[in-house]
This record gives structure tokens, C-alpha cells and sequence, in this order.
């Protein structure tokens, strides 16, 4: 090959890889952004359908399964992070912070809305950062293989227009250049055939590399195919598999070569190929890659497909999405279920009767909503354990959905508490009595206890005319608590009991609102003071909890006490109120006074919470200065029981009160096997000390045995200077009242009540 030749050669190679590089980083650059694009869209698509689980789940406060869902966002491609801003927590994962690549940030709102009145609650913020690293690889790969390939192409092309330019080109030239430099253009053939052969080993030698290189490019090529977690496949236009990488059989579930079979028809469950065609022709329309619908497989793996259109052939991009719908329904099966007996939720039943009553204007029917709630539930956790209560729920779950038709409802509402969605109202009498003779019948058994298991009912018929779901909800719960009332293991119907439903109305409310407290962290106390009756110092403060309600106003324990106790959330606000009054003291470690906890009769009959409190006072330093209020009435309630945990309270450094003595049951016998420090006379006597001899006969005869005793005495509900002096003069050690001051302002709350909640339902851990 001549000088100019080869110049030429060289020249048009330079130009020809050029021009292919340049070619190739604009197109790569427009697949970069489309791709972009898309995995944004993607990511978005994605995330909006996890907002419905998420806005129930944000609205119960379960910590666990937000981050369930979070997690399951998270794994999705190209989430390098997410951040969760709810009312009250803010939850993160992966790294969000600024030195995290972000190349997009996607901002989600998530309205949450309150599941018994489906009004707004509030609204959280949802940030996801995305990032296009992966996408970013995948085209560095790509351009490293198609310059490789396209530069042999480029080379090839080039060799073949050098033969058409050395006949047109670069042999005139040389023959110019001889007839310039005298040569003759006749030379010897001699030396011509060298040249010629010399040209013709170098072509051949040139092609031959060229064909290594190629072969060599194409096993590397396949090679990072093979790498990619994620399958790719060729397909030609009739959607026969042309090329295949390793992960598209492993995730079609297939040990054989999968090349000349149709994908559709061998990998799923039910063929899918009009969504195939269809998204092939959006994709020639469009020019962008189409992403397919969730796919469930003959392997049982689920798949989605990215599909790119070329001119007679298609590329799918095939993702294994088995852990990510797995992680979905999960999400979605605890968003509605109740995790320990696996019927529907609270929040399910009430969507479920939502569209019975919208039924029932249609159809003109009646149906029934049924509470069944276990007798004596607490005392049986507390006597046997919670995994006996556990399984004893587990198994009054399966009895009630043996007793429903497929077109009635069952759900966990409560603790204790079922309801019962009948849609037949007509079968509802009949149901409930065989229901309560179920139980009746035979014992219960529970691991190694054999256990008298009883139910009460409260029934409450819906008619087209009914109420929201919440009301009607409510009034089922109202027959059910005037069913405990009348001692159980019967059937009470709204209907019956209307006249007496006010009073049971009003502790339901605040069934809803107590819930809401706990969760939404509403919990705080204010502080009473108990004065030295010598001195009028301050020696003690007597804690009381408060609930602060939506309009900032507070609500006293005598509103919402009893509810906590017929609900079972006394013993988590004793708890709650036990760990504040630690920490109060904590706060003023420098100080002198005593804090005084009330203890209900439920925690004090509960060795479980008795031990938690005990958990607590061993890990403080300031035992000594708590002193636990107890009510006559809890004390001998069981006597035995209740002398053994204050006991045991006693024996940590604490003190004990006997609360509101004088208008309970307690005989000088009781108070001789009770270990008080501390005797508080009912504020019931002290209002009528100035116009009542017996009273004031009986307040000094209380304080002349307390002192045979010596049991201290505090006088509580002291207004006057008058009922001071009195009191002061008989021996009363301590006084409290509005005299020296009503409760402070609530204190401000640094704890996590739901905590508490949680804790009070636990078995305690050492």
C-alpha cells in the first residue's frame, strides 16, 4: 500500500471513529435522560400505590409497619433513600443527608385522614432520593461495547472504500507523481508483484484481526450480559427469543436455552400477549421505553418487563419483582388484618359496615352488628400469662368465623372485643344464642389450663335509616358494656337498653379518645401541694394525669377514669404516670419532696404490672421518694394479693397511702394487714367540718387510731383557714386543698405514652 494511501487510510479511520463516538455520546445522552425519566416516573408510580397502607398505618401509630413500608419503597430501583415526616415522627432510611448523590428528589404528600371519621388529620411529607448510578453503569458498559463493535465496523467500511479510493484516487495520483519525478509508469512486473502481495497480506492479516476482535467483543459483550442482575432478552418481531442472558432463566425458571421459544407462552401463568403488543407499538410511538404491570409466573416469582423497540427487533428488560409485591402485600395484609388472630381490623369492619348501610338503602333490608367480648379477659392474663390471653383469643377467633356464613364479616375491635358484621338481621338471634352456649358448654383449653370461658354480647340492628358506622359501632358497645354489667354471659340488645345508654355513651366517647391519647401523645400531669400541717411547708405533691383535648383545653381523670378502667387502659396510665414521676424527681434531684402516684385496684391485683413498676424503681435512684396512692376499695378487693405487692413496693423504698379513707369498706382488721404509711381522710368529711359534729367526731377519732398506728394523716379538700385550724389542733400531720394551692398547670410531656401502652401489655423483661 502507498504512503498516500496509508495517509489516506489513516485519515479517513480518525474521522470514521469520530464521528462514531460522537454519534454514540449524543445517543447515550438521550437515553440517559429518557431513562431518567422513566425511573423517576417509575419510583413515583410505585410510591403512590403504597400511600393508602401507609395513611392507615400513619393514622394507628405503629412505628413497625411504617417501617415495613418504607422498607418495601426503599428496595425499589434506583431509591437511594427515603424520609418520612408524620405529625409527630420522622423516620429515615438509607442515607439522606447532602452528601448523598441525589439526581432527583421526589416530594410525595401522604394525606392522612382519620379512620373513624375519614376526615383529614394531617398531612405527612415523603421525600424520596433517586438516583440513576445503576442506569448511569449499564450505559458506560454499553458504550464501551458498541464503540468496540461499531469501531471494527467503522474499519471494515473503511477498507472497502480504500480499494474504491485507491482505483479512483490514489493510483492517478502515483502515476502523476512518477511522470513528475521521470519515472516511467511502466514498471517491472517483477517489482509490482511483491507490492501487490505485500497489499494483500496486510488486507487479509488486517481482516483476520479484525475477526478476533470482533469474536473477542462479542464473548465480552455476553460476558456483561451474563453479569447483570437483571434478565435481558432479544426478541424478534414475531416475540420469538433471539439472544438471552443467565438471569432470564433463572428468572423464567428455566434450565434450557430459552432462545426460540415465544416468552409469553413459556414463562407465564396466563399469556399476556396483547399487553406485548400493544406496548410495542406504544414504544415505535413514543420512542420510549414502556414498563409492564406486575406479572405473576408459572415458578411463582412475580416480573415486570421494560420493553425498547428497535426497527425489527425488541429488547425486555425483565425484573424480578417477587421480594418487592411480597413486601406489598405484606404492607397491605397488616394495614387491614389484626396480627395475632388474623381476622380483619377495626378499621376494615367499619369500611365493611360503610358499605352494608350503603346496601342496605338499596336493598331496603335489615342487618345486625354483633360485639362479643370475653368475660373476665383481664383476670385471666393476669392469672395465667399473656400467652395463654393470646391463645385464648386465637381460638375464640376461629369459633366465631366457624359460626358466620361466607357473606358476614368478623373482625378484632378491641382488646377483648369481635365484631360481627350479619348481614341477614333475621339470623342474628339465633347466632348470638349459640354463640353464649358454645362456651358455656365445654372448657377452653389453652396450652395446660383448661379455662371457663364465658362471653357477653351486645347486639344493634342497622336498617337502611341508621347512623354512620362509628354510632352504630358505639351502641353495639354500649349493649355489650350494660351485658358486663348484669354479669355476663348473656345477650343485650340496643333496642332494649336505649333509656340506659347515656351514661355508657359518654364512657364509649372517651374509649375513642383515650385511644387517640396514647397515640397522639396527649398524656400529661399537673402537680397538687400536700403541706406539713406545723409549718405550711411543702413536703409532697400529689400527680395527677391529664388529657390535653383538641382545643387545648384539659381534661380531668374523673372524666376519662372510668372508661380507662373498663377499657383496659388504667394499667398502661399508671405505668405511663409511674415512669413521669421518676423522671419529675430526677429533674429535681436537689429537692426534699415526695411525689404521690395513684395505683389503681387493676394494676395493684396485677402481678405483671406490679413487676414492671419494680423493673422501674430498682433502675432509679429516687424510690425513696415516691409514695403510691391506693383506694380502699382496690385494697380489698383481695386483700392477700394486694398486702403482698404493696410489699413489694414497700421493700424498693416507696411508701403507701391508703387513698379516700373513710368511704369504703375497710375494717380496723383490713387496715392492721395493710402496709400504710399514710392515712388521706376523704375529702367528703372535711367539706362539712364546719356544720357536722359527727364529722368532725369521726376525722378526730380516724386520726387519734391512725396515731396508735403511727400512720401519718392528710386531710385532703382544705379550703378554709378555719378547717386548717381544726385539723392542725386534733394531730392531722398533712393538709391539701385549694387552701395552699389547686394543681399547677400541666407539665409539658417528654415521654412516649404509646410506650406504656405497649409495656402494660407485656410481659415484663429482666
Amino acid at each position: 500500500m502507498s504512503r498516500i494511501g496509508r495517509q489516506l487510510t489513516s485519515r479517513m479511520l480518525v474521522f470514521a471513529g469520530i464521528f462514531a463516538i460522537f454519534a454514540m455520546v449524543v445517543d447515550l445522552y438521550t437515553d440517559y435522560q429518557r431513562i431518567k425519566e422513566d425511573t423517576v416516573a417509575n419510583v413515583r408510580q410505585m410510591a403512590n400505590e403504597l400511600r393508602h397502607p401507609l395513611d392507615s398505618i400513619l393514622w394507628m401509630s405503629s412505628e413497625h409497619l411504617t417501617n415495613v413500608v418504607l422498607e418495601s419503597i426503599l428496595s425499589l430501583p434506583a431509591v437511594a433513600a427515603v424520609e418520612l415526616e408524620s405529625e409527630d415522627r420522622q423516620f429515615v432510611l438509607g442515607e439522606m443527608n447532602p452528601s448523598t448523590q441525589c439526581d432527583h428528589q421526589l416530594n410525595i404528600d401522604v394525606p392522612v385522614t382519620n379512620q373513624i371519621t375519614n376526615a383529614l388529620h394531617h398531612t405527612a411529607k415523603m421525600s424520596l432520593c433517586i438516583t440513576t448510578d445503576g442506569a448511569v453503569a449499564g450505559l458506560i458498559e454499553r458504550f464501551t461495547t458498541t464503540l468496540a463493535i461499531n469501531t471494527v465496523k467503522a474499519f471494515l467500511l473503511t477498507l472497502i472504500l480504500l480499494n474504491v479510493t485507491t482505483a479512483l484516487v490514489s493510483r492517478p495520483l502515483e502515476s502523476i507523481t512518477r511522470k513528475i519525478r521521470g519515472q516511467s509508469p511502466q514498471t517491472t512486473p517483477s517489482s509490482q508483484a511483491p507490492t501487490q502481495a505485500n497489499e494483500i497480506t496486510e488486507i487479509g492479516s488486517a481482516l483476520e484481526q479484525a475477526l478476533i476482535d470482533i469474536r473477542h467483543e462479542y464473548q465480552s459483550a455476553q460476558s456483561t450480559l451474563n453479569s447483570l442482575g437483571e434478565g435481558v432478552v432479544v426478541l424478534d418481531q414475531n416475540d420469538i427469543i433471539l439472544r438471552e442472558n443467565r438471569a432470564a432463566k433463572t428468572i423464567l425458571g428455566s434450565q434450557h436455552s430459552l432462545i426460540g421459544q415465544k416468552l409469553f407462552d413459556q414463562a407465564m401463568i396466563n399469556p399476556h400477549s396483547q399487553w406485548f403488543t400493544e406496548a410495542k407499538l406504544r414504544c415505535s410511538q413514543l420512542s420510549l421505553p414502556i414498563r409492564s404491570p406486575s406479572f405473576h409466573l408459572k415458578n411463582g416469582k412475580t416480573l415486570r418487563i421494560t420493553l425498547t423497540q428497535k426497527n425489527t427487533y425488541s429488547i425486555a428488560v425483565l425484573s424480578d419483582f417477587t421480594r418487592q409485591h411480597r413486601l406489598q402485600q405484606e404492607v397491605r395484609h397488616l394495614a387491614t388484618h389484626d396480627t395475632l388472630t388474623g381476622t380483619h381490623n377495626r378499621w376494615v369492619f367499619e369500611n365493611k359496615l360503610q358499605e352494608c348501610l350503603s346496601e342496605l338503602r338499596d336493598t331496603q333490608k335489615l342487618s345486625c352488628v354483633i360485639v362479643v367480648a370475653i368475660d373476665n379477659f383481664t383476670l385471666i392474663n393476669d392469672q395465667y400469662g399473656n400467652n395463654t390471653g393470646d391463645e385464648l383469643l386465637q381460638i375464640v377467633a376461629r369459633r366465631l368465623t366457624n359460626c358466620l356464613s361466607e357473606d358476614d364479616a368478623l373482625a378484632r375491635i378491641g382488646g377483648d372485643e369481635f365484631g360481627l358484621l350479619i348481614k341477614d338481621a333475621a339470623s342474628a338471634p339465633a347466632l348470638c344464642e349459640d354463640i353464649i352456649s358454645q362456651f358455656a358448654a365445654s372448657s377452653v383449653h389453652c396450652g395446660h389450663h383448661a379455662l371457663s370461658v364465658s362471653v357477653r354480647i351486645g347486639a344493634r340492628q342497622i336498617s337502611p335509616f341508621s347512623a354512620n358506622p362509628g354510632q352504630v359501632l358505639t351502641e353495639a358497645n354500649i349493649a355489650a358494656s350494660v351485658a358486663r354489667d348484669r354479669g355476663g354471659s348473656q345477650v343485650v340488645y340496643f333496642e332494649n337498653v336505649k333509656d340506659e345508654s347515656s351514661g355508657y355513651r359518654n364512657i364509649i366517647q372517651w374509649r375513642e379518645k383515650l385511644d387517640l391519647a396514647f397515640k397522639r401523645k396527649r398524656f400529661t400531669y399537673s402537680l397538687q401541694p400536700i403541706v406539713d400541717a406545723q409549718s405550711d411547708q411543702v413536703v409532697a405533691y400529689e400527680m395527677l394525669s391529664r388529657i390535653q383535648l383538641d382545643d387545648g383545653s384539659f381534661a380531668s381523670p374523673n372524666q376519662y377514669i372510668p372508661a380507662a378502667e373498663r377499657f383496659g387502659h388504667i394499667q398502661a396510665l399508671d405505668l405511663l404516670m409511674v415512669k413521669l414521676a421518676i423522671n419529675h424527681l430526677r429533674k429535681h434531684d436537689r429537692a426534699t419532696f415526695r411525689l404521690n402516684v395513684n395505683l389503681s385496684g387493676d394494676t395493684l391485683s396485677s402481678p405483671r404490672l406490679i413487676q414492671q413498676i419494680e423493673i422501674l424503681l430498682k433502675t432509679s435512684d429516687v424510690s425513696q421518694r415516691l409514695c403510691f396512692e391506693i383506694t380502699e376499695t382496690a385494697a380489698v378487693k383481695n386483700l392477700e394479693l394486694a398486702s403482698s405487692h404493696l410489699q413489694r413496693l414497700k421493700a424498693q423504698g416507696s411508701y403507701i397511702a391508703l387513698d379516700d379513707f373513710g368511704t369504703g369498706v375497710t375494717s380496723l382488721q383490713h387496715l392492721k394487714r395493710l402496709p400504710i404509711d399514710t392515712l388521706k381522710i376523704d375529702g367528703i368529711f372535711i367539706k362539712r367540718l364546719s356544720d357536722n359534729a359527727f364529722d368532725r367526731q369521726l376525722i378526730a377519732s380516724i386520726t387519734s387510731l391512725a396515731k396508735t398506728m403511727d400512720i401519718k394523716v392528710v386531710a385532703e379538700y382544705v379550703t378554709h383557714r378555719e378547717q386548717a385550724n381544726y385539723l392542725r389542733s386534733i394531730g392531722v400531720d398533712f393538709l391539701q386543698g385549694h387552701l395552699y394551692g389547686p394543681a399547677t398547670e400541666p407539665k409539658e410531656l417528654d415521654d412516649q405514652p404509646q410506650d406504656y401502652l405497649d409495656l402494660a401489655n407485656t410481659s415484663p423483661q429482666h
